[in-house]
C-alpha cells in the first residue's frame, strides 16, 4: 500500500472523527451528573415526599351519617401535623 497526501489527510479526519465522538460522550455524562446531584437537599429525602391516600366505601345513607359521620371520618383521616 502506497502513502500518499491523501490517505494521510483521510487518516486525519478519521482521527479527528474519534476525537469529536469521545468529547462529545464526555461532555454529556458531564452535563447529566448536575441535574442528578440538584435534587439534594438537607433532610436527605431528595426533595421526595411521602403522603398518603384514603378511601371510603360509599356515599352516606342518612342524614346523620352525612351530618356526624363523614366530618368525623375526615377528621380521622386528617392527622394533624
Amino acid at each position: 500500500m502506497r502513502t500518499t497526501p491523501r490517505s494521510f489527510v483521510m487518516l486525519a479526519l478519521a482521527k479527528a472523527r474519534k476525537l469529536v465522538n469521545v468529547a462529545v460522550a464526555l461532555t454529556v455524562m458531564l452535563a447529566s451528573v448536575g441535574p442528578a446531584q440538584a435534587d439534594r437537599d438537607a433532610d436527605g429525602d431528595d426533595g421526595l415526599e411521602s403522603y398518603s391516600i384514603g378511601l371510603w366505601g360509599d356515599l352516606p345513607y342518612s342524614p346523620v351519617q352525612s351530618s356526624a359521620g363523614v366530618p368525623n371520618l375526615i377528621a380521622d383521616m386528617m392527622p394533624t401535623r
